[in-house]
């Protein structure tokens, strides 16, 4: 099986040969609805991707607005966001519950290339054990077709994938969206600085 989390999710099979795409679709239905159903598993595509880029922020005293106040903006902006610990507990609940993922289950991600990526992406390294990095700028999987191939060939034999992808949205020290402050850099700046410039194209 192969699902994605993070306000997307696919489902596929694990074995030899891929499902057919039309069954493939009506698991991805059945999974949507799971998670619809599932209150605030998934609060939003890039809601986590506002948590990791909070977290991933130099917060200096001279900048802070407050934590509350930041995350009451993030709750504002991102209704039914959650931070990263209680989505992936959350999600694995689900899905070991749901569809019997466990320790034989590869996660993968494809999450944007930037450092503030990574607290999301090592949180669910921490339950799957291994991760396969697929990602690329803004969250899209730079591997293609031969690498999503590669990625389904490390599937444990009789286990599952669940597919974790996204661009990341930053809210800085003092509540703005869309912007986050980096270590070492006095001045923030863009959080997804590639989705910034794709956009502008």
């Amino acid at each position: 099986q192969i699902a994605g989390a993070l306000g997307t999710v696919a489902l596929a099979g694990s074995s030899p040969a891929m499902a057919a795409t039309a069954q493939a679709t009506k698991k991805t239905a059945d999974i949507l609805q799971t998670v619809r159903d599932s209150k605030r598993v998934v609060g939003g595509v890039f809601a986590m991707g506002a948590l990791a880029g909070l977290l991933g922020s130099k917060l200096t005293s001279s900048k802070v607005t407050s934590t509350r106040a930041v995350s009451d903006k993030i709750t504002k902006v991102y209704p039914g966001a959650v931070p990263n610990k209680q989505l992936v507990n959350q999600v694995s609940g689900v899905l070991q519950t749901k569809y019997g993922f466990g320790p034989d289950s590869l996660v993968a991600t494809s999450l944007c290339c930037g450092e503030v990526s990574r607290v999301l992406e090592q949180d669910f390294s921490n339950v799957y054990t291994d991760n396969f990095s697929m990602g690329g700028l803004a969250g899209f999987p730079f591997v293609g077709t031969v690498g999503f191939g590669a990625m389904a060939s490390h599937i444990p034999d009789g286990g599952s994938c669940l597919v974790v992808y996204g661009p990341h949205v930053g809210v800085d020290s003092q509540g703005v969206v869309g912007t986050t402050e980096r270590r070492g850099r006095v001045n923030g700046g863009a959080c997804c600085g590639s989705a910034i410039a794709a956009y502008g194209q």
